[in-house]
């Protein structure tokens, strides 16, 4: 007798979607640790960004003068009046 196996693949198909931001004023630029810079990334009032991505060294993070980080771009987002 032959004998089958039945396997499943579940394809999962990654959607890609865009937010447009608005931004206000000019952006802060700041030394951050990869700890700081979670409380930027989290947070629905700021966009945050590196500012030279070929940067190699780090430097004093400026909030808590602890670890070391890089150079971020962080902007202010407008809030909806909804």
């Amino acid at each position: 007798m032959c004998e089958f196996e039945y396997t499943e693949e579940i394809i999962s198909f990654r959607r890609t979607v865009r937010i447009h931001k608005k931004v206000i004023g000019k952006p802060m630029e700041l030394c951050l640790c990869p700890r700081c810079a979670s409380q930027f990334y989290n947070s629905p009032h700021y966009y945050i960004k590196r500012a030279d991505y070929n940067q190699t060294t780090k430097e004093p993070c400026t909030y808590c003068n602890i670890r070391s980080g890089y150079d971020f771009l962080i902007f202010d987002l407008a809030q909806d009046a909804s």
